[in-house]
């Protein structure tokens, strides 16, 4: 996976936008414990990233506001890199 896509890549973008969660470097620090595997991104997640994404351009705490969908964009590296095209656009 390319490194614009990485999740330091997007931690870095949310911090630079004054939006990542306050508990987000918490939980990227259990991610290398974890076992679960993200399951690919459905439909209804792709319905809720445009959402999310104007959420963040409003400032909003994406990890209080959409935690669920929070968690899938750091363990799924398809819907992260489909969100960091989003962002950027």
């Amino acid at each position: 996976m390319s490194d614009e896509y990485s999740l330091q890549h997007l931690r870095d973008r949310l911090v630079t936008l004054n939006v990542w969660p306050p508990g987000g470097d918490d939980f990227l620090t259990l991610l290398p414990y974890s076992r679960f595997e993200a399951p690919p991104p459905s439909e209804e997640d792709y319905k809720w990233l445009t959402r999310v994404v104007e959420g963040v351009h409003k400032g909003e705490d994406i990890g209080a506001v959409y935690p669920s969908f929070f968690q899938k964009l750091l363990m799924s590296n398809e819907l992260r890199q489909q969100f960091i095209i989003a962002l950027d656009k």
